[in-house]
């Protein structure tokens, strides 16, 4: 019996050796694979190179998000059909870079107020990431904000909660003239001042550009639609190909 549990020791120690020189060996192979591996890959690990090939054929597309009222949604009375510039802008920005995707969100009638304090903070969390914001709020506080500074405030915080949620750029559309800012001088002097005022904010901003509206109103003007505060489907045309060298200028595509 002594015999026979000596003979098992002995086994065992006999085990525990080849696996101690097994994992030697093992350990050997796998540095000197290593170093095999490394000089073909210039110093880079396995687990590197795999991200950086999917980071080089799995690349998220570009995508630009265009915020605001009635005119990012492209109401033009009397007719039912809503005319978004955001598709003009993305038809445009695909001619250099196919991918890209150029999504909107717009409501009539909606102040900068309102879409600050309401919803632009799940607007931007339901389409992200997103690379480049474009801006277009302010006009109708213009007959329901009587101090422009306000209105200054609001749009300027819509900026700022965006690059909050990770957008890397945005864009600042000048609010539009207008038939009733024709009629409404006040309306006229705050419109021009919260445009000097994002206009100066894009300026010692990094992440901001500012963009003067591309036309002004006419009565009857192919670009307006028939009760001068809305754009015809020509007038969002020209709007969304307008903004297309400058958001290129800033994806750099």
């Amino acid at each position: 019996l002594k015999h026979n549990v000596s003979l098992s020791m002995r086994e065992r120690t006999a085990y525990l050796i080849f696996l101690g020189v097994f994992a030697f060996l093992m350990i050997i192979f796998d540095r000197i694979g290593a170093r095999g591996i490394s000089k073909r890959s210039g110093g880079r690990s396995v687990a590197q190179q795999a991200a950086m090939s999917t980071s080089q054929t799995k690349k998220s597309p570009l995508r630009v998000f265009c915020y605001g009222d009635s005119l990012t949604a492209g109401t033009s009375p009397p007719e039912f059909q809503v005319f978004p510039y955001a598709l003009h802008l993305e038809r445009a920005l695909r001619q250099f870079n196919p991918t890209i995707s150029v999504r909107h969100r717009g409501l009539p009638g909606w102040t900068a107020d309102d879409l600050l304090r309401t919803d632009a903070p799940e607007a931007i969390k339901a389409v992200a990431p997103v690379q480049v914001a474009v801006i277009l709020a302010g006009t109708n506080d213009l007959g329901q904000t009587p101090d422009p500074s306000l209105i200054i405030e609001n749009v300027i915080g819509l900026h700022r909660l965006f690059y909050a949620q990770g957008v890397s750029h945005t864009v600042a559309i000048g609010i539009p003239s207008s038939g009733y800012q024709s009629m409404v001088p006040e309306a006229a002097q705050k419109a021009q001042a919260v445009n000097d005022a994002l206009a100066q904010y894009c300026q010692s901003e990094s992440k901001a550009t500012y963009v003067p509206f591309p036309f002004g109103f006419g009565q009857g003007d192919d670009n307006w639609s028939p009760d001068g505060l809305h754009f015809s489907q020509r007038g969002y045309q020209i709007l969304g190909e307008s903004l297309a060298p400058v958001v290129q200028k800033i994806l750099k595509i």
